[in-house]
């Protein structure tokens, strides 16, 4: 599998999910995203991937399973790129964002230290890689009790 973004990069292989080592984007199944937002949400807010319709909109970029275009999508205003058949795209701290708890439709996602042309700022990345690791523990403590 090829990355959406970095064109001819190869996709690493991890279990349910692909990652780009060159740009950081994560490749997920929506069943594995509804099974993370299930896991990650808290009280009264769950969240289901249900909620989330697919777009109808080319994003200009194609399924690295499948080849076809993909579909611009938004998840609590985040846009992201997803295939109907195979998955969701996320870029570098896209699905972190996603996740986050407290995230929800009126909220939305705060914009994780971006600049104006869309780069994430190196400050921001330490705090983001600090703030995944702190999810990526959450879920997986979740999901192995």
């Amino acid at each position: 599998m090829n990355c959406p973004k970095c064109n001819g990069a190869v996709l690493t292989d991890a279990g349910k999910h692909a990652g780009c080592t060159q740009c950081g984007g994560l490749f997920v199944t929506e069943a594995d995203f509804g099974e993370m937002l299930t896991t990650m949400s808290t009280g009264a807010n769950v969240r289901t991937v249900a909620s989330y319709p697919i777009g109808t909109e080319p994003s200009g970029h194609t399924c690295p399973r499948c080849g076809d275009a993909m579909l611009s999508s938004t998840l609590e205003r985040l846009a992201v790129e997803r295939c109907a058949r195979h998955g969701i795209w996320f870029d570098r701290t896209e699905l972190e964002r996603a996740l986050a708890p407290g995230t929800n439709a009126e909220r939305g996602i705060a914009d994780g230290g971006e600049d104006a042309l869309g780069r994430v700022t190196e400050v921001a990345v330490g705090m983001t890689v600090g703030g995944a690791l702190a999810l990526l523990v959450r879920y997986l403590s979740r999901v192995l009790r």
